[in-house]
C-alpha cells in the first residue's frame, strides 16, 4: 500500500502542490518519498527515506538541488510517491518513481500503488529476455513491461499491461510529453482525478485533490491520458468488474476518501451502529482507538445511547509519528503501540468502557489499550471491533503477507479476547458489513475476511 500523486499543466510552483499532496497521503506510507519532474529540456528525479516533512525541505541538500533543477528547466509535470513496503525491501533503492529507459518512448517515470499477483513469473520472464533488475520491486517490474511494449506511444503500453497483466494497481507513468494514469481492471486501489483550469492532477486520495474540481474517481481498467498543453483524454477501457478494497474503507483511508456514493467515516459510523446491535453491552462510556476507531466508536454510542468519550483514549502526537500497523519490523511496530496512546484517568476509573477499534490484524495495539485502561483505573473493558475477524492473507498491497501473523486465523473469540486482556470481546459479522458497504459500491474485495479472492492467486 502506497500514496501516489501527479500533476500536468503548471509550473515549477506545482512541486509545492506535489509535496504538499505527499504529506496528506503520508498515512499510507512512510518509509520513504520520491518525486520526478518534467522540463523543458529533461527529466529530473529526488529519492530520500521518512517523512515527507523531514524530506522534502530546502535545508535538504538532496532537496534542495532537485528544486533548483526544477526551477531552472521550467518543470511541468509532476509524479510523486510515499512507499509502504510490501514487495521488496525497504530501503531507499526500492523507492519510487521508478526510472527505466525504454526504446520506444524515451525515459520513464514510475509510481504504483498496489501488487502484482504474479510478478515473480513475470520477472523471470523478462530476465529471459535479457532485462536486467536492480530492485526486488514489483514496481519495477511493472515498469518493465511498459518500457519493453511494442506501442510506440507510451499510452498504448499502458492500456497493453492493463489488458494483460492481473493485479491490484494505480499507476502513473510519464515520460517527456505525456503523462498516463490508470486503474486496475478490478479498481482494487484507488486513484482520482480533478481539474482546476489548465491543470490536471491525480491522487490516491481526495485529500491531496483539494482545490481541484471535476474530482471523480478513475474508472476501473481504464487510463486518462495527458500530452503538455492539450486537455486530458479519458483513454480506452478494458472489461472490468469493480472490486475496491474494503480495507480501504475500514481503516487505511482517511476518512474524508471517497467510497463509491459515501465517504469512508460514514461507512466506518454505520458499522459502529450495527456492531452495537449486535454486541450490545451495559457500559457507561465509549470511545474509539484514535484515529481509524473514531468513528465506529461514535456509531457505536449513538445507536447504543451510551456517552461517547473521545477523550478516554488520547494519541500521544509528539512523542510517535503515523501508523504502528504499516512499520516495516515487528519490534517496531510494538514499540510504537506501546507509546503511541494515553488512557485519560479522570474519565475512566471505576467506568466500564466499551472500545471500539476498526479492525484486530496483528493484535499489537489492542493489548496494549486494554492494559493502559486497567491501569487508569477502568472496571469493565469491553472490546468491540467494526470489522469481521481478519483470517486471510492480502495478496493485493496491504502488508498481511501469511496467515500466521493474523491471530484470528488460529485462534478462538475466547482465546482472542484472553489475548487481550478484555472482559469481552465482539466482531462485526462479515454478511453484515457487507451488506453496509453494499450502499455505497455493489461489490468489493473482502478476502482478507472471507478468503475469496477477486483475482486468482500465483503460487
Amino acid at each position: 500500500m502506497c500514496g501516489i500523486v501527479g500533476i500536468s499543466g503548471g509550473s515549477p510552483k506545482d512541486l509545492s502542490w506535489t509535496v504538499e499532496a505527499l504529506t496528506r497521503l503520508n498515512h499510507r506510507g512512510h518509509e520513504a518519498v520520491g518525486i520526478s519532474a518534467v522540463g523543458v529540456s529533461r527529466m529530473h528525479h529526488f529519492h530520500n527515506t521518512g517523512y515527507v516533512r523531514d524530506a522534502c525541505v530546502i535545508k535538504n541538500e538532496r532537496f534542495r538541488q532537485f528544486a533548483e533543477a526544477v526551477v531552472e528547466d521550467q518543470a511541468h509535470t509532476f509524479i510523486g510517491h510515499v512507499r509502504y513496503s510490501t514487495v521488496g525491501p525497504s530501503e531507499l533503492c526500492a523507492s519510487q518513481p521508478v526510472v527505466r529507459q525504454s526504446p520506444r518512448c524515451g525515459e520513464l517515470a514510475f509510481v504504483h500503488n498496489g501488487q502484482l499477483v504474479d510478478y515473480e513469473r513475470l520477472r523471470t520472464q523478462l530476465q529471459e529476455r535479457g532485462f536486467v533488475f536492480t530492485t526486488q520491486s514489483d514496481s519495477e517490474v511493472l515498469l518493465a513491461l511498459i518500457a519493453t511494449s511494442p506501442d510506440k506511444l507510451l499510452s498504448g503500453a499502458v492500456m497493453r499491461t492493463l489488458r494483460n497483466i492481473p493485479g491490484a494497481y494505480s499507476m502513473l507513468a510519464m515520460n517527456m510529453g505525456m503523462l498516463v494514469a490508470a486503474r486496475d481492471r478490478h479498481g482494487i486501489r484507488p486513484l482520482l482525478w480533478g481539474k482546476s483550469g489548465d491543470r490536471t492532477a491525480f491522487a490516491s486520495e481526495i485529500s491531496a485533490l483539494e482545490g481541484f474540481s471535476f474530482i471523480r474517481e478513475l474508472p476501473t481498467g481504464s487510463m486518462v491520458v495527458v500530452t503538455h498543453g492539450q486537455r486530458p483524454i479519458l483513454g480506452d477501457k478494458v472489461k472490468s468488474q469493480s472490486r475496491p478494497c474494503i480495507f480501504e474503507g475500514i481503516y487505511f483511508a482517511r476518512p474524508d476518501q471517497i467510497m463509491g456514493t459515501s465517504v469512508t467515516g460514514e461507512f466506518r459510523r454505520l458499522c459502529g451502529e450495527r456492531l452495537a446491535i449486535c454486541w450490545p453491552v451495559e457500559a457507561d462510556l465509549v470511545c474509539g482507538v484514535p484515529d481509524s476507531g473514531n468513528d465506529a466508536a461514535l456509531g457505536y454510542a449513538e445507536r447504543s445511547l451510551i456517552r461517547y468519550e473521545p477523550r478516554a483514549l488520547m494519541k500521544n502526537w509528539y512523542s510517535v509519528r503515523g501508523r504502528s500497523f504499516i512499520l516495516p519490523e515487528s519490534d517496531l511496530r510494538g514499540e510504537t503501540a506501546r507509546r503511541k496512546n494515553t488512557a485519560t484517568r479522570s474519565l475512566v476509573e471505576g467506568k466500564r468502557v466499551v472500545v471500539v477499534d476498526d479492525s484486530l490484524v496483528r493484535a499489537t495495539t489492542a493489548p496494549e489499550i486494554v492494559k493502559k485502561l486497567r491501569l487508569a483505573g477502568a472496571k469493565e473493558i469491553h472490546l468491540r471491533i467494526a470489522s469481521p475477524p481478519v483470517k486471510y492473507p492480502c495478496r493485493y498491497g496491504i502488508d498481511m503477507p501469511n496467515a500466521e501473523g493474523l491471530l484470528a486465523s488460529r485462534l478462538s473469540l475466547e482465546e482472542l479476547r484472553a489475548h487481550c486482556g478484555a472482559d469481552s470481546l465482539g466482531y462485526l459479522p462479515l454478511e453484515e458489513m457487507r451488506i453496509i458497504a453494499a450502499r455505497f459500491v455493489p461489490s468489493w474485495c473482502d478476502a482478507c475476511f472471507s478468503g475469496e479472492y477477486p483475482i486468482p492467486i500465483v503460487s
